[in-house]
């Protein structure tokens, strides 16, 4: 049941496939800010790091951070139109690029509030579980494990629902109930595509260190697979939200399938 799910997510991204743009932008966002603190003539300004030096001060790990919650709202930015055109193309529209970012930057505030809540959340996890050593690990990972269950339907109910940020949480955690199974069977069963299919990229970087190619061709397999999944977790994840909430499956997903996916009351 499981992969007939994912294998119905990949037909909906092969019929929409400029739908892997967004994943793919939100990816060159991070590598810009990456390159811009670490390898670009500006770094040492951006990170008030001495000349010459590999130290970062408390002011320059305190950019870091509002550097990654800048990326972070980016990618829930980019996710959330995508969801707006996943929506469009299962109420029977055909969207374009401009429709998922249009309806995204209408819920400019909650997004960003969102991305800015979930980065601190996580480098507060990260913070602790170094401070605490193996049990510290332990704990923050069950708690970040908890918490990504809770907000897995953070994305399509910010961008489809007129909520602020607690309510889509008490939202997405209320959906949760009925769906949490499936939700983790699926994020593992995706984790083993990616296992699966990084054969070919393996491959790809012995050939191309043998042609003098270097990392360039896995490199570039790499991150049109991780796009591609990215893309496919983002329409399953409005699949089992639409379903979710109305009981009606969406185009190309039939009942049986998903009524799998929640133990509906």
């Amino acid at each position: 049941m499981t992969w007939e799910l994912i294998i119905r997510s990949f037909a909906v991204l092969r019929k929409d496939p400029k739908l892997m743009l967004f994943p793919a932008l939100s990816g060159m966002f991070g590598l810009a800010l990456v390159a811009l603190c670490f390898y670009s003539p500006w770094s040492d300004a951006v990170l008030n790091r001495p000349p010459n030096s590999s130290s970062i001060g408390v002011v320059g790990y305190g950019k870091l951070f509002l550097v990654y919650c800048v990326f972070n709202i980016a990618v829930v930015f980019c996710n959330c139109a995508l969801a707006a055109c996943v929506q469009i193309r299962f109420a029977g529209g055909v969207p374009t690029l401009a429709d998922g970012w249009s309806r995204a930057a209408t819920r400019i505030r909650p997004i960003a509030l969102w991305g800015l809540l979930s980065a601190t959340f996580g480098v507060l996890l990260r913070a602790i579980g170094n401070r605490l050593g193996f049990l510290g690990e332990v704990a923050t990972w069950l708690i970040g494990f908890a918490w990504e269950l809770v907000t897995y339907f953070m994305v399509p109910v910010l961008v489809i629902e007129e909520l602020g940020v607690r309510g889509s949480i008490r939202r997405s955690s209320g959906l949760l109930r009925g769906s949490w199974g499936e939700q983790l069977v699926v994020n593992l069963s995706l984790g083993w595509i990616f296992v699966l299919f990084a054969i070919p990229g393996v491959v790809l970087g012995v050939l191309g260190h043998t042609a003098s190619l270097g990392p360039v061709p896995a490199v570039l397999y790499f991150t049109l697979l991780i796009v591609v999944l990215t893309a496919v977790q983002g329409i399953f994840e409005v699949a089992l939200y639409r379903y979710a909430v109305s009981g009606e499956p969406p185009e190309g997903y039939a009942a049986p399938m998903l009524n799998g996916a929640f133990s509906r009351r």
